[in-house]
């Protein structure tokens, strides 16, 4: 019975050792990550599997942190926004019974 996951032996593309190949596809530099994860996914038999899973895993993860960041930066600008809003609409109602200008500043600024 042969071993499915091989830990042993060298990539077909720069020789490299599977366990560096498969460090090389995290690298947090510059993106390098994602041109080594698509290298070897690409040029690595599915009989290397070891260094072909962390190639995937790694675009996997680039994909949902790139999504991730996306999504947070449009909650940030329309989310907080109309929280803002919705707040300062409310003080300044709040303060419009006690002072009409005190009121009116509060709501001026937080709409502009």
């Amino acid at each position: 019975m042969t071993n499915d996951l091989v830990l042993e032996g060298k990539t077909k593309t720069g020789a490299l050792d599977f366990k560096l190949a498969a460090a090389a596809c995290y690298l947090p530099v510059s993106f390098i990550h994602l041109v080594a994860a698509g290298v070897f996914l690409a040029t690595e038999p599915k009989e290397h599997r070891f260094v072909r899973f962390h190639a995937v895993q790694s675009l996997i993860l680039a994909a949902i942190f790139l999504g991730g960041s996306i999504g947070t930066i449009l909650l940030g600008m329309v989310v907080f926004p109309l929280i803002l809003m919705v707040v300062g609409g409310v003080v300044g109602a709040a303060l419009s019974s006690i002072s009409e200008d005190l009121g009116g500043l509060v709501i001026l600024a937080c709409t502009a």
